[in-house]
């Protein structure tokens, strides 16, 4: 019977450890009865349903020569599917409604091999990628059979699913160009890296010159080589000791000095490095945020960037300083005597090798625990601003367990770290040890024999291997060994920096899908004028969110926008934004293509009110001039009044100085919304966006901003959506949605009378207002 064997073989092509799952001794015995000789599997992936779409777990495993899905049956034996991987063309991934599947195309036939629920479809995805790599020569490349192209989204070097965000594939990206591309930053300082060079120089300088001082103190006051006199030898002493303290206090002061200036140079690139990444994460659109979690973004811009500045102002004139050291310890002794400065390199070797082995492990396994730390900093973004919800659903404990998962994986892989870098120092520490037993033997054994060649006058004292020279080569063997050591650590700081400035770059590289291009125009104050023509949008490219909408707006005019949920709404109004691009047909505003529009001269002139009004943590005064910050006191003053909002603003002690808190905790909801009417009457938009203006607020609230809207609203362009139709009878027109589809657009009084989509729902909620009336 054949031994099940994981992967245990460095093969060309890496597979991550997420498609290499603990296998069950159940599937394990079946995969044994089914391969005769014994096989490394390369893939073993579970998924949580059956090919009949029933929920169960089945398996899937891929070795150098076979496929073979397991696919649990309930009370069956679970189908198996085993195919050679040799005949295997295509790996396809299908999306269907909830689910998908994973199929294998031979030159004849498409046989599907595992089903899966849409949770699944990242790790699935990287399954397919890797499975058509194996099928082909197993070292990453692609079979290329009638001019097929290759699977977009996936790296072309490891077959891993590219980022979301980026083109770059981080888990290839070469760590000499990051670290290029990292220091590049220094060049427009580049007169604050001459001056730390000059000063590394004389620092290198002055930590050489004590020991080296020592050998003449040991050779003439000590052991003197050449007979003297005591009066000689004391005023030798003093010298020698005013020399030692004075290359002390130089080396000191100008170590401070150098330390200043790299501190200065290290923070003003990480200043410049953050402020640009920051610039990059606003310019980008909205997908990328819909993609990624905030508090992995956080993580990125603050604690990645903080390793940079250590790594900078700390590692990077340690590392200069110690080849410096190196060098000029090596001319010395070689000068002294080459052959024992030979013996000293013995273990350089195994120090060499060792740095880059333990290194190349530190990499990989910092990256995965850095990752698992985002991802702690992602449950804390979502759970601590959502406390209250956690804490109304009784999720006190699910969240903590959530939180537990993530938390040990972090203590795993910082536990996996620890043991790494303890099996690491002992083996260094063990091979400079080695070298300074074999200095102080060779070098023993040299005094001896010179001293018995002086006394047979066979050499004369001058020419003799002295106990200064011995000590002079101990205490450069203990400053060689130790920037020797403190290297090795720096390739640890490396690559923590490399693999911190990959995961920033990662962003930075990350192109903005909604941007200017060299032909956008620069738009004069507007009409209003808005016009769908043709237009087709898909989040995701597999379902359509909206579906040849075709209408047109006059300036001035009401457009209310009503249907069910997930029938389009918002999608449409965030196309009006541009904060998406449409995927086919166009949208015209005062006749000009929206893409050709300069972002900043679009969205100048467009207000937005929505749902949940976000405001940021400063006063009243700050958030109501946010769309105009350089606004007078009592321009805010009007917007305030004119939003209903003077009136609760004056009830606080401090009035429009009032601090909001954090997104305007210490306000109620009805008292946010105005504010967020208060700012964009201030910004006077030619176009209005009113997305569930009053829906989360009570009834005496709503009527004072419901005012508030009748006064936003005239004379420019709006489009509003709202729960209760009853606020949308004073729109021009109405537009309705039903699944992405233009399904109605007339007045109020004309929907009504067509017995369609709108009547049904103006009939339900009417019904609904009875029952709550009866309720009351």
């Amino acid at each position: 019977m054949p031994k099940f064997l994981h992967r245990r073989r460095r093969m060309p092509l890496e597979i991550p450890d997420e498609l290499q799952e603990e296998v069950p001794e159940e599937i394990k015995r079946k995969f044994e009865k089914l391969i005769e000789d014994p096989e490394v599997v390369q893939i073993a992936i579970s998924s949580d349903m059956n090919l009949d779409g029933e929920y169960t777990e089945s398996w899937l495993l891929a070795t150098d020569q076979w496929v073979i899905s397991f696919n649990s049956n309930h009370a069956k034996e679970p189908e198996i599917i085993q195919l050679p991987l040799h005949d295997v063309v295509t790996v396809k991934t299908r999306n269907y409604i909830g689910n998908g599947m994973l199929e294998l195309h031979t030159a004849k036939k498409a046989f599907p091999v595992l089903r899966y629920s849409k949770t699944m479809n990242a790790k699935i995805s990287d399954a397919a990628g890797f499975l058509e790599m194996l099928s082909g020569d197993g070292t990453g490349k692609e079979k290329r059979r009638g001019g097929r192209k290759r699977r977009e989204g996936r790296c072309e070097k490891c077959g891993r699913a590219l980022p979301h965000w980026s083109d770059s594939c981080p888990h290839c990206v070469e760590t000499r160009r990051m670290m290029f591309r990292l220091l590049s930053y220094l060049k427009p300082y580049w007169y604050l890296v001459a001056i730390g060079t000059v000063i590394a120089l004389a620092t290198t300088a002055l930590g050489l010159l004590p020991t080296y001082i020592f050998k003449y103190l040991v050779d003439s006051v000590f052991v003197p080589v050449v007979q003297t006199t005591a009066e000689n030898r004391f005023r030798l002493l003093n010298l020698f000791i005013f020399a030692l303290i004075g290359a002390h206090v130089l080396n000191q002061a100008v170590g401070t000095t150098g330390g200043y200036v790299m501190q200065w140079l290290g923070n003003r690139v990480i200043y410049d490095l953050r402020s640009q990444a920051y610039r990059h994460l606003q310019m980008l659109s909205l997908s990328f945020y819909n993609k990624n979690e905030t508090g992995r973004l956080i993580a990125r811009i603050s604690e990645d960037t903080s390793r940079l500045r250590w790594f900078i102002t700390e590692s990077l004139r340690d590392l200069v300083i110690d080849f410096l050291m190196i060098f000029g310890m090596c001319v010395i002794l070689f000068r002294e005597d080459w052959q024992l400065a030979a013996l000293t390199l013995i273990p350089l070797p195994v120090l060499a090798v060792g740095a880059g082995y333990f290194g190349e492990k530190m990499h990989r396994l910092f990256h995965r625990l850095w990752r698992r730390v985002s991802a702690i900093t992602a449950i804390l973004a979502d759970t601590i601003p959502g406390v209250k919800v956690v804490k109304a659903f009784a999720a006190e404990d699910r969240e903590v367990d959530r939180f537990n998962v993530v938390n040990k994986e972090v203590f795993d892989y910082s536990i996996r770290v620890a043991k790494l870098t303890l099996a690491y120092y002992p083996i260094m520490g063990l091979a400079t040890f080695a070298g300074g037993i074999i200095v102080r033997w060779f070098g023993g054994r040299q005094i001896i024999f010179d001293d018995v060649a002086v006394a047979a006058g066979q050499l004369q004292p001058e020419q003799a291997f002295t106990l200064g020279t011995l000590m002079l080569f101990i205490g450069y063997m203990m400053q060689f060994y130790r920037p020797i050591q403190s290297l090795t650590r720096i390739n640890e700081r490396f690559r923590r920096a490399a693999t911190a400035a990959e995961r920033i770059f990662e962003i930075m590289d990350a192109d903005p899908e909604i941007k200017d291009t060299k032909d956008s125009i620069e738009l004069p104050q507007l009409e209003g004028r808005i016009r769908f023509e043709n237009v087709t949008f898909t989040y995701d490219g597999e379902k359509n969110a909206l579906e040849n909408i075709n209408f047109e707006v006059q300036p001035g005019e009401m457009i209310g926008l009503s249907g069910p949920s997930g029938a389009g709404k918002s999608t449409l109004i965030s196309l009006v934004c541009r904060f998406y691009d449409v995927t086919e047909g166009a949208i015209y505003i005062d006749g000009h293509d929206i893409r050709d529009i300069k972002l900043n001269s679009l969205r100048e002139q467009i207000g937005v009110v929505l749902q949940e009004p976000f405001l940021f943590h400063g006063s009243i005064a700050e958030n109501i001039a946010y769309g105009k910050p350089n606004a007078s006191k009592e321009e805010i003053i009007s917007a305030a009044i004119a939003a209903n909002a003077h009136h609760f603003i004056m009830d606080f002690p401090d009035g429009y100085d009032t601090q909001v808190g954090e997104r305007g905790v210490s306000l109620s909801g009805g008292e946010r919304q105005r504010i967020s009417i208060a700012r964009a009457i201030l910004k006077d938009p030619r176009i209005l966006i009113l997305d569930e203006a009053t829906s989360s607020v009570d009834t005496e609230t709503e009527s004072a901003i419901q005012e508030a809207i009748e006064r936003l609203v005239e004379g420019r362009t709006t489009f509003a959506i709202a729960h209760r139709l009853s606020t949308l009878r004073r729109a021009n027109r109405l537009i309705i949605l039903e699944e992405g589809h233009l399904e109605d657009m007339g007045t109020h009084a004309e929907l009504l009378e067509r017995e369609g989509l709108y009547k049904r729902l103006v009939k339900m909620q009417s019904a609904l207002s009875r029952i709550v009336a009866v309720a009351g």
